[in-house]
């Protein structure tokens, strides 16, 4: 009968260990899981920032080019 106690004790430990491992190991995954998220949060801010810039400056292209067709021959000739 004590070597039953003394093995039933030994797994409960044993146990105990194992979750205190698993814990620490959750824990480090959600921070690494948190930092992943701000650094990708970040990037696609980034993205997204450079997007509406290019966005910007292609409107403003499109803008120039149709003032440029938009002039007649005759004009561009007298301005030179």
């Amino acid at each position: 009968m004590w070597k039953q106690f003394f093995d039933l004790f030994k797994r409960i430990l044993m146990l105990a260990e194992t979750t205190e491992a698993n814990r620490t190991e959750i824990k480090k995954t959600e921070k690494e899981f948190k930092d992943f998220s701000a650094k990708t949060e970040n990037e696609i801010r980034a993205l997204w920032s450079a997007i509406e810039r290019l966005a910007y400056e292609n409107q403003h292209l499109r803008d120039n080019f149709s003032t440029v067709k938009s002039m007649s021959p005759t004009s561009v000739k007298s301005s030179s």
